[in-house]
């Protein structure tokens, strides 16, 4: 089915792992496009992050290539986001953001997209500030909620399957019948919706934690681009023409830890993603360093190391597919100014599909939050 026939082996690999795998195998099921930077895409991890910022409003966008050497094309993925916050019955806040995603890959040119409107309200749990120490401490519980639409597409007519290999010469010809179902469409568009909770409480300046929960695709929307059930070249039914996007479940928490006194220059952000998606399962967790010079807070310096744990949805033995194994090592840098930040990511690929193939990826992050002429320092969470 892929252009370049010496790939099969792993390509057959990374079909149990990409977004949209069902071009390769009919059974399995699409998962959600995936960020190392997530905090530069909030909104994909919880609609109750949509206020969780100091200022009054935020945009960011993330690009991310992976599979570049082991796809006929490479896995390019694009995230734009906005929120805008608001108080609200004095010291609770209402926000409302926008957030898209774009995915494409391989000769097909299969791509994902999703738009989605969040809303969240941020209510204020303590009534006032209780000091503990020099530190001051106030906590909001946020609920949030998102509603929207998604897209799959193919272009088909890209596509050359093994009915069509010629052997003598190791090429495809197109005009062969390739054994395949036409009664097929090249987008889908469907409903989507989601729903989350977030606990975040403040101590004082660069002190903060964070946990969270939310649930995506609440509707599993039908994803499938057939018309009718795909059969095999001998006309026997082989899967059925529905095929429904898991509900994404994510935990998350964190926050930001001061090293020494209130004068201290470093801090710790440590961070930890735990999302599964039908048979999926992913675990992020690292930490960064951040510098931040006392006569210079509108500048900082960030430097972090994560690893990523997944399930081997490609084991032949299902006690082997629900077992965890490290999937990379990511590194990241990042410069904070004044309402910037930007970061850049690298994902060191450490399972079986390093080899034989560089299957890393890179990714790039920039974020601009708006003050305006009053500051908000609500205490809000450190990402």
């Amino acid at each position: 089915m892929r252009q370049n026939f010496s790939k099969m082996n792993i390509l057959k690999k990374l079909s149990f792992v990409l977004a949209g795998s069902f071009i390769l195998t009919n059974n399995v099921e699409a998962q959600d496009a995936r960020f190392s930077q997530y905090y530069a895409s909030p909104m994909r991890i919880n609609p109750a992050i949509t206020g969780a910022f100091e200022g009054n409003w935020r945009v960011s966008g993330n690009y991310r290539s992976q599979y570049g050497t082991a796809m006929y094309k490479p896995y390019n993925t694009f995230s734009a986001n906005g929120a805008i916050k608001l108080p609200v019955a004095g010291k609770d806040y209402f926000a409302v953001g926008l957030t898209a995603t774009s995915d494409m890959a391989g000769a097909a040119n299969y791509q994902q997209t999703d738009v989605s409107i969040n809303a969240a309200y941020m209510k204020k749990l303590s009534k006032a500030r209780r000091r503990y120490g020099r530190n001051k401490m106030e906590s909001y519980l946020s609920a949030g909620g998102q509603i929207g639409f998604g897209q799959r597409g193919v272009n088909w007519e890209n596509l050359t399957y093994s009915n069509q290999y010629v052997q003598e010469d190791n090429s495809y010809n197109s005009g062969l019948i390739s054994g395949e179902s036409a009664n097929v469409r090249n987008n889908k568009i469907y409903p989507d919706m989601g729903v989350g909770l977030l606990w975040s409480a403040s101590f004082g300046k660069r002190r903060n934690v964070y946990v969270g929960g939310s649930a995506y695709h609440l509707n599993r929307p039908d994803i499938s681009l057939f018309n009718e059930a795909p059969r095999d070249t001998a006309g026997n039914v082989i899967s059925t023409p529905v095929e429904r996007l898991y509900t994404r479940w994510v935990g998350h928490a964190g926050g930001e830890i001061l090293l020494g006194k209130n004068t201290s220059s470093l801090s710790l952000v440590p961070g930890l993603v735990i999302m599964s998606q039908g048979p999926a399962l992913e675990i992020n967790f690292g930490t960064s360093i951040r510098y931040q010079g006392s006569k210079f807070d509108d500048f900082a310096l960030r430097a972090g190391v994560w690893t990523r744990f997944s399930n081997r949805l490609n084991a032949t033995v299902a006690a082997d597919a629900a077992k965890l194994g490290s999937e990379s090592v990511i590194i990241l840098i990042g410069l904070d100014y004044k309402g910037l930040q930007f970061g850049l990511s690298y994902d060191a690929i450490i399972s079986s599909l390093s080899n034989p193939n560089s299957t890393n990826a890179m990714e790039m992050s920039v974020i601009y939050t708006f003050d305006g002429d009053e500051k908000r320092q609500q205490g809000c969470p450190t990402f």
